[in-house]
């Protein structure tokens, strides 16, 4: 059996409260990191970017400004890799300029 193991860091903050604090900011992180990169990695409340942003806004529309634009920039990234890849190959064995 294969487990993944998931972490989400808060900032130190002293006393009670701040363990309190700690742990929400944990929470948040390891939330905002599992839904944007996946399960199975290590997130810190400072990495989140707009991520943290994100969490502020409830469901519905927060899942519909990650399809338009973090997934949407994702993907583009994965496809203009890909095509680099395939212009650049050594094995390609007709050149489109001809």
């Amino acid at each position: 059996m294969k487990f993944k193991v998931t972490i989400g860091i808060g900032e130190y903050h002293e006393g009670i409260q701040g363990l309190n604090k700690s742990f929400k900011e944990a929470t948040q992180a390891l939330d905002v990191g599992t839904k944007l990169e996946g399960a199975g990695d290590i997130y810190h409340v400072d990495n989140l970017g707009v991520g943290k942003l994100l969490a502020e806004i409830n469901g519905e529309s927060q899942q519909e400004f990650m399809e338009k634009t973090i997934y949407s920039t994702k993907n583009n990234k994965e496809k203009k890799i890909n095509e680099t890849l395939l212009e650049t190959s050594p094995f390609r064995l007709i050149s489109p300029n001809r």
